[in-house]
């Protein structure tokens, strides 16, 4: 393609990065789904609670600046980083753009945080 073509653009390139951690995303979802009657594994609540609280600390904004970027309740946040409620989906992928972290990352794979038993 020419040059400057929407292909070729860093917005589009991002898409297509986003694109494919939603679909993998997707995939470990289906994994979760499966796997928690096998009882082999699941994403745990409070995993992913410490990940968004890790990630917001080290990108050094508030609480009130993410909710506004995310457009939902301080409340929801709030909810999300103490482990009440999992965020949804679309909101962790939002979460990654903002915090520059793998979607991985948010649901606590490949950071070193452990999953509570």
């Amino acid at each position: 393609m020419a040059n400057g073509s929407p292909d070729s653009s860093p917005l589009a390139e991002e898409i297509a990065r986003l694109t494919a951690q939603a679909a993998a995303l997707t995939a470990l979802v289906k994994r979760v789904d499966t796997a928690k009657q096998d009882n082999v594994w699941f994403l745990d609540k409070k995993v992913i609670a410490t990940c968004l609280r890790r990630a917001r600390a080290d990108a050094a904004v508030g609480q009130k600046v993410v909710a506004g970027f995310l457009q939902c309740a301080e409340s929801a946040l709030a909810a999300w980083e103490g482990g009440r409620n999992p965020p949804p989906l679309k909101y962790i992928l939002r979460l990654a753009v903002l915090y520059g972290v793998p979607v991985s990352y948010l649901c606590g794979h490949d950071n070193g945080v452990k999953e509570q038993t």
